[in-house]
């Protein structure tokens, strides 16, 4: 069978910012109800800081929600995915390159 339509797209391309969010704050900082969410972290700084009528606009220099610490997480662990895969891609290119004999020179 020849199957001649386009490939249905990667789950991350499809994910939404919320979705995104979601995902990270579920996998690297811990359940909703967890120590770290429920606990430790159910307010921060920069959440109570949004709260603000007019200083709220405003960006807080080095403080993050549990939204944007989530989502700057998820996007980290998605860019190291990407790199290693992209460096086993040019070990199996160096290797190839290595092992081929018109590379290696001739001896007289």
């Amino acid at each position: 069978m020849i199957v001649r339509d386009r490939k249905l797209p990667d789950k991350s391309e499809v994910l939404t910012k919320q979705e995104m969010t979601r995902q990270g704050m579920d996998t690297y900082i811990g359940p909703e109800n967890g120590l770290d969410r429920g606990f430790l972290n159910l307010f921060t700084v920069a959440d109570l800081w949004h709260h603000l009528p007019i200083l709220g606009h405003y960006e807080l220099a080095g403080f993050e929600t549990n939204e944007e610490r989530g989502l700057r997480l998820y996007k980290e662990a998605k860019r190291r995915e990407e790199m290693e895969e992209l460096s086993g891609l040019t070990a199996l290119g160096q290797k190839a390159d290595s092992a081929s004999p018109a590379a290696k020179p001739a001896d007289k």
